[in-house]
Formats: structure tokens, C-alpha cells, sequence
């Protein structure tokens, strides 16, 4: 997949002899042609050319609509899919209580499996590190267990909660140099640390829900997550198990080695932080060099982090078609 981020304010995207144009002042700042695009991206104020909206959907390339600060707007995609027995299935598992109580704990347990792993896997790659993390260890090991005791949403949502916090604590611990992480924070992000993980867990959200959009899933329903009005829920029940593996580990890669400073970041009058423009477009190549990396999961098979999505949608699907386990990412 190839995919089109554009946040150079006030730039236009148009379409000309088969290739995408962004013009920044008359300027020609990008040319890439349609048939390498898979996807667009676009951060604040840009403009798009309706002749440009038209060939996006008529080549069945999706494109989403964020503001500057990385909130998902919206989004146009042509990929509709035609199975309306998924969608059937969806609504009538949402309903059965015991299905939707078994797959939040799958979801559940594996979020807070794929944490403890990353707690352990850091413990053992860098024993050198006075690095105390024995409570972090023992919480998450008794919530994991505590979870098959459990029989209601509102208790597995306090489990999941009591576990991330702890992990947090752990993840405060590993942030190197002049950044300083002091807990998970947002609405909005009051610092670099908290900004680049809002921002990942924005760009994964959005992949899951254009796959279940594209697979006849209804995003707007979710099983743990739930219902609330205008919010797509759904992809943050799947985006769960990936958020640590992926957005995670990314963030501390790029801060621990140094690929962003705190000069890459604005401070706004409302106390949120953001990435300025030029460092913004730096993220988005990471991000891409991260998606098209190899990776291995729990049972050794492995795949792209799109193509992990791309199985974990089938997964789902087959979950509710066919009354089953699901079965979540687990690294």
C-alpha cells in the first residue's frame, strides 16, 4: 500500500493526466501518479479539486480528512462491500451477551498480555538498567487473571484500566533524554510524549476502520467500546491489541534514539502540543518505514502490520458469522 500524507497548510491536491498534484502557491510540490496511490491523507487546511474527489473513488482509493492537530474528521471511500450476512451477524452479536462479554475479554486479555510482554521483553534486552518494574509485573499478572472471573462490561473496562495504568507507570520509567512522560494524557496532549502516541493510535484507528467499513462491518457499533453517538467505535475494539506492539514501542524508538527533539514540537494557548509542519511530514515517513516492516506474532507467522490488520478483520468476521472465539493479535 501506498499512502499519500499531505499537510502543507493552505497546499491544493488536484488531479491532472493521471497523476495526483499537490500545488502550494502555484508551486508544484508533489506529482505522483494515480496508479501507485492506495490511499490519501490529508491534515488541515488543504484543498481538494472535486475532479480529484471523483477519481479518487472512481479507482476505489479511500481518503480521509484530519485537522491540523490529527483528529479524524471523516473520510470518502468507495469500497463498499455487499455482505449484508456480516452486517446481520454484527447487529445479532452485539445482542447475545455472552458472545459480547467473551470477546471483551479476549480483547481485553490480549491488551494487557501484549503490555506485560513488552514490559518483560524490555526487562530482559536491557538488564543493565536499574530498572525496578517487579509491581508492574505483578499487577498486570493478577488483572490478566482476575478477567475470566469477570462477567460484566463496566468490571472488565475497570480491569483493563487498573492494568494500563500500571503499564504507563512502567512506560514513564524507559522514556530517555529531555522528554518527560508523567501518565497517559489527552483531549488534548500536554506534551510530546502523549502527543506522538495520540497521533499513532489516531493513524491505526484509521486503518481498522477503513478494512471493517470496506467488509460490510457497521463502525459505529462496537462491543466494548459500545455505542456513543457520532463515535466509531468498533475499530477501537480491534485497535486494542495492537496499540502497545505498534504505537508504543514506535514512540520509544523514535524519542530514545533521538529522531525527534522537543524543538519539533508547538505548544498552544489551550496546553496542547503538536508536531510542527516539516516535523509532522518526518512522522508520517517513520510511520510508513513502520507499516511496511516484517513482523513476527505470538505463533511465529509473519507479516506486515497492515497485513496483520488486514487478519485480524478476517478474524472478526469469522467470529460473528460463526458464533466463535476470537482469536487477537498476541506478540
Amino acid at each position: 500500500m501506498t499512502v499519500m500524507y499531505i499537510n502543507k497548510q493552505g497546499s491544493l491536491l488536484k488531479y491532472s493526466n493521471k497523476n495526483l498534484i499537490v500545488e502550494y502557491q502555484g508551486q508544484k510540490l508533489e506529482k505522483i501518479p494515480l496508479m501507485y496511490i492506495n490511499k490519501v491523507l490529508v491534515f488541515g487546511n488543504i484543498q481538494v479539486t472535486s475532479q480529484t474527489l471523483s477519481m479518487l473513488l472512481e479507482n476505489g482509493i479511500d481518503l480521509s480528512f484530519f485537522s491540523y492537530k490529527g483528529k479524524l474528521r471523516g473520510g470518502l471511500s468507495s469500497l463498499k462491500s455487499k455482505n449484508i450476512y456480516l452486517r446481520l451477524a454484527h447487529f445479532e452479536r452485539f445482542n447475545d451477551k455472552k458472545f459480547r462479554i467473551n470477546l471483551i475479554k479476549q480483547v481485553v486479555r490480549a491488551k494487557l498480555s501484549n503490555q506485560l510482554a513488552i514490559i518483560k521483553k524490555y526487562q530482559s534486552n536491557y538488564p543493565l538498567i536499574d530498572l525496578d518494574v517487579k509491581s508492574q509485573i505483578n499487577t498486570l499478572e493478577k488483572v490478566i487473571e482476575e478477567i475470566y472471573n469477570r462477567f460484566e462490561v463496566d468490571e472488565l473496562m475497570g480491569l483493563e484500566g487498573a492494568g494500563s495504568a500500571a503499564y504507563f507507570k512502567f512506560f514513564s520509567k524507559v522514556v530517555k533524554g529531555d522528554f518527560i512522560f508523567d501518565g497517559r494524557k489527552y483531549y488534548p496532549s500536554p506534551d510530546p510524549v502523549n502527543a506522538m502516541l495520540s497521533l499513532g493510535y489516531v493513524m491505526i484507528t484509521n486503518e481498522i476502520a477503513s478494512l471493517l467499513e470496506a467488509s460490510s462491518f457497521d463502525p459505529f457499533l462496537g462491543f466494548f467500546h459500545g455505542i456513543r453517538y457520532g463515535r466509531q467505535s468498533l475499530p477501537l475494539d480491534l485497535v486494542e491489541e495492537f496499540r502497545q506492539p505498534i504505537i508504543d514501542l514506535f514512540t520509544l524508538k523514535l524519542i530514545n534514539k533521538k529522531v525527534f527533539s522537543k524543538d519539533d514540537f508547538e505548544y498552544h494557548n489551550d496546553g496542547s502540543c503538536y508536531f510542527l509542519e516539516d516535523s509532522l511530514k518526518k512522522y508520517f515517513s517513520k510511520y510508513e518505514d513502520l507499516m511496511c516492516e516484517s513482523v513476527k506474532d505470538i505463533n511465529q507467522e509473519e507479516k506486515t502490520w497492515r497485513d496483520f490488520f488486514k487478519r485480524q478483520v478476517e478474524r472478526f468476521s469469522d467470529s460473528l458469522i460463526n458464533d466463535a472465539i476470537y482469536q487477537p493479535f498476541l506478540i
